[in-house]
């Protein structure tokens, strides 16, 4: 008997793997980043601002190290300011307490000047650069 003639031989189709379905990366993230400074509350000899940052509740603000309220200096209605107090208000946002130090003929502003060890930053590592005279917002 003679078998059916075939113009081209019978090849096996080669083994080819399907691609993997692999997530993106994200994105790098960069350093904290304030984002408006608001003052809430002014005493006779204290101030208190809110501190909004860039980033969200799945990031949130770590725990406070101690000293940090010292970091921190506000020029406002003619007046210098040092920290004394600050907390953790939700996951995005610190309460500064400031009080008064002396007269100042410096711009209306906030300023962050971290010392090691004492820094602000969140669950996942990104830390809060120094900064000068950011204005408040109205």
């Amino acid at each position: 008997m003679l078998l059916p003639y075939r113009k081209t031989p019978f090849r096996p189709k080669p083994f080819m793997p399907t691609a993997r379905r692999v997530a993106p990366e994200p994105p790098p993230v960069g350093p904290l980043q304030l984002l408006s400074a608001t003052i809430t509350a002014t005493g006779q000899n204290d101030i208190t601002v809110s501190l909004a940052f860039d980033n969200n509740a799945d990031d949130p603000i770590a725990p406070l190290p101690e000293g940090l309220a010292s970091c921190w200096t506000a020029a406002y209605g003619g007046m210098r300011y040092s920290g004394s107090e600050i907390v953790i208000a939700s996951a995005t946002t610190l309460t500064l307490t400031l009080i008064e130090a002396s007269s100042s003929e410096s711009p209306t502003g906030i300023s962050y000047d971290p010392q090691e060890p004492a820094e602000i930053a969140t669950e996942n590592g990104r830390v809060l650069g120094a900064f000068a005279d950011v204005p408040f917002e109205q």
